[in-house]
């Protein structure tokens, strides 16, 4: 594990000045449900094994996940809302968010962006998830593990380094102490999940509540796969045999339907069921893991198409778009239903198929939120598309950076101004 923790904690440094794809952040997986292969489908992002993914992963010809539209408070249902608030498929429930929440209670934010810097020089915080509602960060901070909140600040967070947050942050997932994958919680502490001495788990995902978990098994100098792994709360750990040597990149509720990749294809997976190809094609690994974010709900997922960084693909099950970049770019996260694609590059950061390329920094300052003319490099989004975490860089001094937080308000997606880049 301690090959995973070294990568996970040096991957904002990494992105921020060196811009290395390969040591982007990963996502908090949220899914929606669905039945019992519900519509909520699979989500998550991820990424490989350091020895690549092996083997050709050939798919069998399995169907696709049902159609139960989706609650949001974990019930499938034929369109009616979730106990969370958000509407299934076919509900009309009001969000107030410009994406859906997935998972747990939707959010309402502030009319004007906010933008806050957390840490200080001395304490420096680093950042490493975000919840899928966007009001809890984690990460490393002064030597120690902790989360965040705009009300109470940093609190600490156990011996558990906080790779993946479940919808509200209640649950933290990651390498613990002295091996393996770990649930952190304030209501069950800590608690070991799989894992062994030596060998690395390579992309974690959890479920909106925290019930199930994701991980990838690879010993690339002894065993390698990747291996996935599924533990669901009340039934423990088991090796998921007819995925070895694929990536799962999430999991939905009940660990039962997942998303993934083998070397050849993107696929959704299901319980007593083969393989379904939704792409064929593979996000590229460079010289770390590949990256491919998806959306919350498990319909979309985004990943770089080409080794010279000037494109990217976004898919919808198995519709994909290839979209051109302005400069360099590649996706890093993407919201609950795919509406926001956040970007690392030199450009802009988010890219939206209503608006096109959007620059953060300069909707914050639009609506109200001064960044002091840092440079951003922008790790998480939530689910609805209006919190960001990342760090901050002064434009005179590179070596200068910091967490930061931000929000905008839902007006930055419905009326884009002209200064921002096309």
């Amino acid at each position: 594990m301690t090959t995973h923790v070294a990568f996970r904690l040096c991957a904002p440094v990494c992105a921020l000045f060196f811009g290395a794809v390969g040591c982007g952040p990963r996502h908090d997986g949220g899914g929606g449900e669905g039945g019992d292969a519900g519509s909520g489908g699979v989500a998550g992002e991820g990424v490989a094994g350091s020895g690549g993914i092996a083997g050709t992963g050939a798919v069998g010809g399995g169907g696709v996940a049902g159609a139960g539209a989706v609650g949001s408070g974990g019930v499938a249902g034929s369109g009616a809302a979730g106990s969370g608030g958000v509407a299934g498929e076919g509900g009309a429930a009001e969000v107030p968010g410009y994406d859906e929440v997935i998972g747990c209670p939707p959010v309402s934010w502030p009319e004007t962006a906010t933008f806050t810097i957390l840490g200080s020089m001395q304490d420096r915080f680093f950042p490493s998830a975000l919840s899928g509602d966007g009001r809890v960060a984690a990460g490393q901070y002064d030597g120690g593990y902790a989360r965040w909140t705009e009300a109470q600040g940093f609190t600490p967070a156990g011996q558990v380094f906080p790779d993946v947050l479940s919808c509200t942050g209640q649950f933290a997932v990651g390498p613990g102490s002295p091996y393996g994958v770990f649930r952190q919680s304030d209501a069950y502490g800590e608690e070991y999940l799989f894992g062994t001495e030596g060998v690395p788990v390579r992309q974690l995902s959890v479920s909106p509540d925290g019930s199930a978990v994701i991980g990838n098994l690879d010993d690339s100098y002894v065993n390698p796969g990747p291996f996935p792994v599924r533990w669901r709360a009340g039934v423990g750990a088991d090796l998921l045999s007819p995925l070895a040597n694929s990536l799962v990149y999430h999991t939905n509720s009940d660990g039962t339907s997942l998303l993934g990749v083998d070397i050849l294809h993107v696929f959704r997976w299901q319980d007593s069921a083969p393989k379904t190809v939704l792409l064929p094609q593979a996000p590229l690994a460079f010289d770390g893991p590949p990256i491919m974010p998806v959306s919350a709900d498990g319909h979309v997922y985004a990943f770089t198409s080409r080794s010279t960084l000037d494109t990217f693909i976004v898919a919808r099950d198995d519709v994909a778009t290839l979209v051109y970049c302005p400069g360099t770019c590649a996706p890093t996260d993407v919201s609950g239903t795919g509406k926001v694609v956040l970007l690392w590059g030199d450009g802009p950061h988010i890219w939206t198929a209503e608006h096109g390329f959007l620059d953060l920094a300069t909707l914050l300052q639009q609506f109200g939120a001064d960044t002091q003319g840092r440079r951003l490099s922008v790790h998480n989004v939530s689910n609805d598309g209006q919190a960001f975490l990342g760090l901050a860089a002064d434009p005179n001094n590179p070596l200068d950076y910091q967490g930061f937080y931000a929000t905008l308000p839902r007006a930055a997606y419905e009326v884009p101004a002209p200064a921002i880049a096309e």
